[in-house]
Formats: structure tokens, C-alpha cells, sequence
């Protein structure tokens, strides 16, 4: 997730940012799909990230915002493993395989499950490199396949459906990031991303069921307060097209999902990141569609080699 226009208007001449703030900006810009990039010095990454999110309501399809009612609650737990590496000096590769458990209570029901999410694997091209031009921005294009290793609400056999865990349906992603360091010590970049899904087959229903098309974009903006510590500014905003069954569109099925959040990134050493973010909806009426709001709170540990 992202935010923030650029904070400053670009003079003639702008300062090639230093090692540190280039760190800064490549850790606390996480990419809308996938897992990210490698800073410009590395020719691989692993990591893993954990997330905590608990629902605090709901959008109702035509938009009005619902807080949970008395005797409900949802909570999330969300453990990711990612690699990246670089097969050239503008192409890099990556992977993310997550982990989820969700645990809902209606009054006096309790439902608990989880399993795998829906995995990514993503190629990632850099028409313009981090800092290859001081004028001009870095400039990156995702492809990415999304996976269906997730459980699907209907294929799970958990109380309250708390079992399902994504979509489990194959897509394909194409975004773009721009990206750029000002001054050294502040950074400031947008994603848009486009997601077309194949179709499958209900277990329920026996009938063909096609995701709509999701629409996501985000803005970031931060600074780095001392040499090894970064604070981003993020919002997102992610729309999903109705989706169909046997070819027909299901009216009042589209979707949308506004959030905001902050991020904290420390360079422990040269090689390891310690990332820590917290993040909300924003609940209100008219800004979200069939989606829950939730507050989340998460913690990340990356190591990059060179």
C-alpha cells in the first residue's frame, strides 16, 4: 500500500539521494502486487512479514458503513514468505507464498480455520533504474501470476466459513510503479495495477463463476529520519468489477476497499530490514463496497545479500 503526491515540486536541478535514503525508499514502498524490489546493490532477498487484523465493520453494497454488531468479531492472523532475485540488471523475479487463520465469533457460535493463501510469482522490468537518472523518476513494470492455493468461502468446511483463506482462482496482474528520492532524505511513489481472473467452477452451485477485474492504486510519501530509520506515509484504494455466474453478471456484487496506514523501516546492518506498519480503514460511508474495514498492525524482518 501507498500515499502521498510528491511533498515537494521538482527543481531544475535535484540532489542524487545517497546509499541510505535509496534503502529507505525501496523498503517502505512495498509494491500493490507482489513483494516489492530488491535495492539497487542486491542480487537477492528473503523475508517474511506477520499481520494481525481485526474487523471493526462492514460496507454494505451500496456503500453505507456498518460497525459490527453486538456479539460479533473477526480477527486475522497473516504470516508471508517472500524472494526476490535478479536475473539482469533491469529484471528481477519473485515469489510469495502466505499462511492465514481467521477467527470469527457470532454470539455463541466460534468458527476457526485457515491454510494456505493465494501465491504469487511475478517478473518485474526496470525501464528506468533507482537513481540511473537524477531528473527523472524510476519507472517499474510487474507482471504477476496469482495462484489459487486459497480456500474459497464455499469449499470451506470451518464454522462460520472462517476456513476460507483467497480467492483459489488463477490470475494475472499488471502494474506499474514510479518512484523517486528528493533532496536525499525524501521519497514519494504511485502504483496502479490491473487484475483479470479465469474462470472456474463452484463446488456449491456447479456453475461457472468469473471474478470481475480489480483496479488498485496507491500513493506513498516518506523521509528518512536518521541514516538507518524511514517513516512512510501510505493510501490505497482497490476496486473489484461485479462478478459473473454461467456468464451473467450478479448485480450489487462490486467491491471496494479504501485504507491508510504508516510504515517504519530500520536498516539493522547492511543486509538486514526490520519493517514494522499499522494500518486502517477508513470508515465511512461512501468511500467502500461489500468489503469489511479492519485495524492492522504487522511486523517484518527481510534479509538482502550482495
Amino acid at each position: 500500500m501507498k500515499t502521498c503526491r510528491f511533498p515537494v515540486v521538482v527543481l531544475l536541478v535535484v540532489l542524487v539521494a545517497p546509499q541510505a535514503a535509496w534503502a529507505a525508499a525501496c523498503c517502505m514502498s512495498a509494491a500493490v502486487f507482489g513483494v516489492g524490489r530488491l535495492k539497487t546493490w542486491e542480487e537477492l532477498s528473503v523475508g517474511t512479514r506477520f499481520t494481525y487484523s481485526s474487523t471493526v465493520g462492514t460496507w454494505d453494497p451500496e456503500g453505507l458503513w456498518l460497525r459490527n454488531p453486538i456479539g460479533y468479531s473477526e480477527s486475522e492472523s497473516r504470516a508471508d514468505l517472500f524472494a526476490i532475485y535478479r536475473l539482469a540488471e533491469r529484471w528481477q523475479v519473485s515469489a510469495l507464498l502466505p499462511g492465514l487463520r481467521t477467527v470469527r465469533d457470532v454470539g455463541a457460535e466460534h468458527g476457526a480455520g485457515g491454510g494456505l493463501g493465494d501465491g504469487q510469482a511475478s517478473v518485474r522490468f526496470e525501464p528506468v533504474g533507482f537513481g540511473e537518472y537524477p531528473l527523472l523518476p524510476a519507472i517499474g513494470v510487474t507482471a504477476t501470476v496469482q495462484l489459487p492455493t486459497g480456500r474459497r468461502v464455499e469449499d470451506s468446511s470451518a464454522p462460520l466459513d472462517a476456513g476460507a483463506t483467497g480467492r483459489g482462482a488463477w490470475g494475472a496482474s499488471l502494474s506499474a510503479e514510479v518512484e523517486k528520492v528528493f533532496f536525499g532524505d525524501y521519497f514519494a511513489r504511485a502504483d496502479l495495477g490491473f487484475t483479470y481472473y479465469l474462470p472456474f467452477t463452484r463446488s456449491d452451485l456447479q456453475q461457472r463463476q468469473t471474478y470481475g477485474p480489480t483496479v488498485a492504486g496507491a500513493l506513498s510519501c516518506g523521509m528518512t529520519l536518521v541514516d538507518v530509520v524511514a517513516l512512510g506515509l501510505m493510501a490505497s484504494y482497490a476496486y473489484d468489477a461485479p462478478y459473473k455466474l454461467d456468464g451473467a453478471v450478479i448485480d450489487a456484487s462490486a467491491a471496494a476497499t479504501p485504507a491508510v496506514g504508516v510504515n517504519l523501516s530500520w536498516n539493522i546492518d547492511d543486509h538486514w530490514t526490520l519493517l514494522g506498519a499499522a494500518g486502517t480503514a477508513i470508515f465511512a460511508s461512501r468511500v467502500g463496497m461489500n468489503r469489511p474495514g479492519r485495524l492492522s498492525a504487522g511486523l517484518g524482518l527481510r534479509y538482502g545479500y550482495f
